[in-house]
């Protein structure tokens, strides 16, 4: 029995021991390993239904956490087996279940149970793990807190454990699909952070699926907490570091932070966007290649540009090995913008749309730098600095004398004021950034050249403007500042101290006892440009102070800015008794300078009493002991001698030069001008101040003194003038003037001659103010008297033009460049009514008109003369107001004061009043009625009249005034005119080369696109039937066009050269195009994301429109390729056709797809241009260069003919090869989109270069022959190529005409 029951108890082992879970967790405290006897597989349930029994405990998390920890350390000091990884699995399982299910909360115990299993998780079954996986993915769609995504942490071990298992070939399918169901849920934004986390662990993605998640990561971060966007982002930027596509991570995280979240501007936006920037910047520094992803996106998609971009690039300044190139991308990008703006603005072939997308472009940058600026108080102080850095790169990119170019418009502000606004703005917000910007500005005025520190002077001055009281804490550094006034450049010392006039109010120190004794101490200098500087500063301190009594103390316009307790102490600051009297020494000081310095004191006189009307009386004091020292009072007994002045103590000869010591003229002219200024009728009591300055009281005896030196100018001037009109040039200067002599009393008279004109000036703008207030009788004498000194004046410009010694006339009259220079510096304007050259202008047309009517008066040539001089000054005057928005008003002037009337009425202009009449009435614009009105009834009537007179000098003048105006006007009206100039050319049969040349330059620009290049194909048909075909002798060419008389045998050749010109500009425009297209090739080939709305892209438009004008290029070119053209038009017509090839084979590479793109198919379009290209223009180009060889002089040692052929060496093969670099391109695109481009195309000649012999070679010209060229072009090409010649090694050598012509219709050179 005992034998029986030991051997039974062996065959069935005993159940294994009760146990409970308090059993398994004591024995985990004893870190002891699990009993052999819960090994195994039976005693597994009950194992895992200790789960399901604590889950049901009243705390749950931390009874199963403790459970399951327990469970695992004992797992983990147990020897490995299948049935320990059995458990485990089962183990897990059941714990992911009550995890999903919610019935344990899932906390931090939660979190720390899921960690421990992580280190278990390489032990489960392969199967374990797939169902593992499918459960965690199965619940991703529940996922809506943190806490939810506690699983997640498993999920990508799990999927790289069954991609490195053995098995992985049959469980491939379920990694691939667990990855496309990932994609298919929908994410929370709890999901979508977590996932971000997750995804550098999916080692096995491929580029695909990196790309897809980045999308679907960036389509629901929208929705994300604003408070996760900053470790999201930088989890996106680990990623970009651990195989993610870089430029696809950047894109999209400068795209959803500029456009997405971008609208949201709140303050919280803004930190959380600061905190970003941090992110980006550190990643940089770690990844230098994301840094160049940023830089390579800006630079290759303008879409990208937004104020988040540049906040990231204004951040990458910082890292020092990107420095330079982001400050270089954000210049260009912004430059480019302008530039593009203002090319599109100006072209007439783009349409409107176009224009319309670059002047939002402009906007779109601007907007996003002003906003970046706006936001860098909003925890991303570290760009400040780069902030500054863009804001003064900007400022020295301006083109000083084109600031205001593209300005004008009310929509966009510009590079300068760009800039400008940026630093004011920083100056205003951060304290910080203030002391830097001053500093800046003191550097740069004193490093840059005089052009690039203009635009800094104005910044300085907008600042003092905008914030007098901030700007006193840096007086010391202004101080430094002008310690380096006579080291200027004048013009920049001028400037500047101009810009730091409106501070010297606020601060006695910056104006008595430094300012003052900069001037002091530059006035004794011995360079003649510090000179000038000192006295402009010391006319513009004067005016400064006398401008602010004016307006009074109280009334400068103060900032938002208040002063602080430190400037209270200086401000306001009052001026004492006024510098007037207190620089009066330096004044005299000035009247024994160069002859400049005194124009400028004359002028700035004038101001003086602009500014104070008070200050008459002592100008006059003080310049008459000056006058009396020339003012003899009588007819001096002179070489001048019917003048009461000595004009030999006016011009003084040193060293054998001549020179003009005294500008008698501007001191005259400043006296007439301060007499004009007068209130007439007016006694006006001066202040004790104003008088004071020199020495006067308001005694009787000062009083009568000073009324006695007034009527002493007025009796001077008046006998000056008597004494002009009464005399002849000869009586005036004593003897005619020689033309060659060059003798120094000659100099001297040239000089008096020079000078007199200037008075004489000054007289005209007098009597041109008398006329408004004459009465009829008067002004006859007075129209009288103009016409006499009109002509003495045009007597003295014939005298003065013949010299060469390049002595140049003092004029102090405020011309209208001057007023637009006073604009434009922001100083003292010298008139606030018209220009004094309008005043001029005005009468002077009449006084024309009255001469044209008064026949006999004088001969038919001096008549002409005189219009044309005045038409001259009417160009001038159109040219600066359609320059200047300020002198608008200068056309109403004209149209309002035109009283001209034309009695002869051209067959052009019959109905034209009525038209022109119903037409201005239908403009709204003030401003463009105006230039239409003067166009039709004061221009056209003009052109007209004297183009029956035969004054073609001056019809050409007026031809460029209408084509000025006309290019500023809507296409509706500028085709208007377009129309009337077409009419001129069906009906004129002008001779004249030049008129006709302007007429029909005329014609084709004020006619819109593409009807400007269709008019273009018509004249130059017209011109094929006058010029005659290219080696036809079938049928004689006609002597003058029946459709357009205005192309002859005379005119042809200039008419051909405008039209050429005109091919020329286009060509040039399409050079930017083809660039643009460039631009828009690459977005488009990259499929780029960025246009979020599914627009189109913007190439297509312009793509459109440049094959339609370069079809119609072709059709003009292929009736020039006919023609029998002159050697001139010959050479620049192949020069622009292999420019134009160069343009189509850039066109046709931009069709060909990169490798990895979609090749599309050519559009239609693109086919017809290579179609008509073949057909039209390729073919017969070719016949024109052969027969352009044959037609060849039989003498060919002449200069003219090898400089002929040398020009042909290089157009030609440049041409050639330009045609088969478009052609190479088409075959490609021909092969890989197989259409066949090429099928018009006929390449049945031999294009082979030949090397000459060299017994063949001329090397010795003979100067002798040399043709004498009525062409100009001609001339011009001979002279470049003489030049060439000059600055090689001369070893060059030359082909004869024989050889050229023995190679055949194809046979090149090299």
């Amino acid at each position: 029995m005992t034998t029986t029951t030991t051997t039974g108890e062996e065959n069935n082992p005993p159940p294994p021991p009760s146990v409970t879970d308090a059993d398994i967790v004591r024995l985990a405290q004893t870190d002891a390993p699990l009993p052999s006897s819960l090994l195994s597989p039976t005693s597994h349930p009950t194992l895992i239904s200790f789960l399901q029994t604590r889950s049901a405990s009243p705390s749950p998390s931390l009874s199963v956490a403790e459970y399951v920890s327990s469970l695992l350390s004992l797992i983990s000091l147990s020897p490995h087996s299948h049935s320990l990884s059995t458990l485990l699995s089962s183990l897990l399982l059941s714990y992911l279940n009550l995890f999903t299910s919610r019935k344990i909360p899932h906390d931090r115990n939660s979190l720390k149970t899921i960690q421990l299993f992580a280190l278990h998780i390489e032990n489960i079954p392969n199967l374990d793990l797939i169902s593992l996986s499918d459960s965690i993915i199965s619940d991703l769609s529940r996922i809506i807190d943190p806490d939810d995504a506690q699983t997640l942490d498993l999920l990508p071990r799990c999927l790289n454990l069954i991609r490195s298992s053995a098995d992985f070939e049959r469980d491939k399918g379920f990694v691939d699909l667990a990855i496309e169901r990932i994609l298919m849920t929908d994410w929370s934004k709890v999901l979508l952070v977590k996932m971000v986390s997750l995804l550098r662990e999916f080692s096995f993605l491929n580029k695909g699926t990196c790309r897809e998640f980045l999308e679907k990561v960036f389509d629901g971060m929208k929705g994300v907490d604003l408070q996760d966007l900053p470790s999201l982002v930088y989890q996106l930027l680990v990623l970009a570091s651990k195989g993610f596509n870089k430029r696809e991570v950047i894109e999209g995280i400068v795209m959803f932070f500029g456009s997405k979240i971008g609208s949201k501007a709140t303050s919280i936006v803004q930190q959380v966007e600061g905190t970003v920037l941090l992110h980006v910047n550190f990643a940089v520094k770690q990844d230098p290649s994301l840094g160049q992803e940023v830089m390579g996106l800006v630079k290759s998609d303008f879409r990208a540009f937004n104020h988040f971009t540049v906040a990231v690039l204004l951040s990458i300044v910082r890292v020092r090995r990107f420095s330079e190139s982001s400050m270089g991308i954000l210049k260009t990008a912004l430059l480019t913008a302008y530039r593009d703006y203002k090319f599109a603005k100006d072209c007439k072939w783009l349409p409107d749309d176009l224009k319309e997308e670059y002047l939002q472009s402009v906007k779109i940058v601007e907007k996003a730098v002003l906003r970046a600026v706006n936001e860098s108080n909003n925890g991303r102080e570290h760009i400040v600095p780069s902030i500054v850095q863009l804001a003064f790169v900007l400022l020295e990119s301006v083109e000083e004398g084109n600031h205001k170019e593209v300005y004008n418009s009310d929509v966009i502000m510009g590079i300068e004021e760009l800039g400008v606004q940026m630093l004011k703005t920083l100056f205003e917000v951060h304290d910080m950034a203030r002391n830097e910007i001053i500093e800046q500005c003191k550097f740069r005025i004193l490093s840059l050249k005089p052009e690039q520190s203009m635009p800094i002077i104005r910044l300085l001055g907008y600042l003092i403007q905008s914030y007098p009281y901030p700007m006193l804490e840096f007086v010391s550094r202004l101080k430094e500042l002008l310690d380096y006034f006579t080291f200027m450049h004048g013009k920049i010392a001028t400037y500047l101290v101009t810009a730091l006039l409106p501070l010297i109010k606020f601060s006695r120190d910056l104006q008595q006892d430094y300012m003052i004794l900069v001037v002091r101490k530059a006035m004794f200098r011995r360079e003649g440009t510090v000179r000038l500087a000192a006295t402009n500063a010391i006319v513009d301190l004067i005016l400064a102070e006398k401008q602010s009594k004016k307006d009074g103390l109280y009334c400068f316009q103060e900032s938002s800015s208040q002063a602080s307790s430190s400037q209270q102490a200086e401000i306001p600051c009052s001026m004492g008794a006024g510098l007037f009297q207190e620089l009066s020494g330096l004044l005299q000081r000035c009247l024994y300078q160069q002859a400049k310095v005194k124009e400028i004191m004359y002028h700035g006189l004038v101001k003086l009493v602009l500014v104070d009307s008070l200050s008459a009386g002592a100008v006059f004091d003080f310049l008459l002991p000056h006058f009396l020292r020339f003012y003899t009072g009588q007819h001096h007994v002179s070489r001048m001698r019917m003048l009461p002045l000595d004009m030999s103590c006016c011009v003084k000869s040193e060293s054998g030069k001549v020179y003009i010591e005294e500008p008698i003229d501007c001191l005259v002219s400043c006296v007439s001008w301060i007499i004009l200024l007068q209130p007439h009728g007016k006694t006006n009591r001066p202040s004790d101040t104003s008088w004071a300055c020199l020495g006067f009281s308001l005694s009787q005896e000062n009083e009568a003194g000073r009324v006695l030196s007034g009527e002493t100018f007025c009796s001077a001037l008046l006998k000056i003038r008597r004494s002009l009109r009464n005399g002849n040039l000869e009586g005036i200067l004593g003897q005619p003037l020689a033309a060659s002599s060059k003798s120094p009393e000659e100099e001297k008279g040239r000089c008096c001659a020079l000078v007199l004109s200037g008075i004489i000036e000054a007289f005209l703008n007098t009597i041109a103010t008398d006329l408004e207030k004459a009465t009829d009788a008067k002004r006859v004498d007075l129209e009288k008297e103009l016409i006499e000194l009109v002509d003495l004046y045009n007597s003295l410009e014939k005298q003065t033009s013949k010299q060469g010694n390049g002595i140049r006339r003092g004029n102090l009259r405020s011309t209208a460049h001057d007023m637009l220079d006073n604009i434009d510096s922001g100083r003292t304007k010298l008139s606030q009514g018209r220009p004094p050259f309008l005043e001029t202008s005005r009468p002077k047309l009449k006084a024309d008109q009255n001469k044209k009517e008064g026949k006999g008066k004088k001969d038919i040539e001096d008549m002409k003369e005189h219009f044309h001089l005045a038409l001259i000054c009417l160009k001038e005057l159109i040219t600066i107001s359609l320059q200047s928005p300020e002198q608008a008003g200068l056309i109403e002037d004209l149209v309002s004061v035109s009283t001209l009337e034309y009695l002869s009425m051209n067959v052009v202009d019959a109905g034209w009043d009525d038209e022109c009449e119903v037409a201005s009435n239908k403009i709204d614009d003030e401003n463009i009625r105006n230039k239409e009105l003067f166009i039709g009834k004061i221009i056209r009537p003009l052109f007209s009249e004297l183009l029956a007179l035969s004054f073609f000098r001056e019809v050409e003048i007026l031809c460029d005034i209408v084509l000025m105006i006309g290019n500023k006007l809507h296409c509706k009206w500028r085709n208007f005119h377009g129309a009337w100039a077409i009419r001129v050319c069906k009906s004129s049969g002008v001779m004249n080369p030049k008129v006709a040349k302007s007429v029909a330059t005329l014609a084709i620009c004020l006619s819109s696109p593409p009807n400007d290049l269709i008019l273009a194909q018509d004249l130059v048909m017209e011109l094929l039937k006058v010029m005659g075909s290219l080696g036809s002798e079938q049928s004689s060419p006609l002597e003058i066009s029946e459709t357009y008389p205005i192309i002859n045998r005379s005119t042809s050749t200039a008419i051909a050269s405008s039209i050429l010109q005109v091919i020329e500009s286009v060509i040039v425009d399409m050079d930017w195009a083809t660039m643009k297209l460039r631009t828009f090739s690459l977005v488009t080939q990259r499929s780029t994301s960025i246009d979020q709305n599914g627009a189109h892209a913007p190439g297509l438009a312009l793509e459109e429109v440049i094959y339609s004008r370069a079809e119609a290029v072709v059709k003009v070119l292929s009736s020039f390729v006919e023609m029998d053209l002159k050697d001139p038009q010959a050479e620049q017509l192949l020069r622009l056709a292999a420019r134009f090839y160069k343009h189509l084979a850039r066109m046709s590479k931009l069709r060909i797809a990169p490798k990895g793109c979609k090749q599309l198919l050519p559009s239609l379009q693109f086919q017809k241009l290579v179609e008509q290209t073949c057909k039209q223009l390729t073919v017969p180009l070719y016949n024109f260069v052969a027969l352009m060889q044959k037609d060849q002089p039989g003498n060919s040692k002449t200069k003219g003919i090898i400089n002929k052929i040398r020009r042909e060496n290089r157009c030609i093969p440049d041409l050639i090869f330009q045609i088969e670099d478009y052609e190479k391109y088409l075959i490609q695109l021909s092969k890989i989109s197989k259409v066949n481009l090429l099928r018009h195309a006929k390449r049945s000649t031999s294009r082979d270069f030949k090397i000459l012999d060299p017994k063949k070679i001329i090397t010795e010209d003979v100067p002798n022959d040399e043709p004498d060229h009525n062409d100009p072009t001609a001339a011009q090409n001979e002279k470049c190529e003489e030049s060439e010649d000059n600055e090689g090694n001369g070893s060059e050598r030359v082909l004869s005409p024989e050889d050229w012509q023995s190679f055949g219709c194809r046979g090149f050179w090299i």
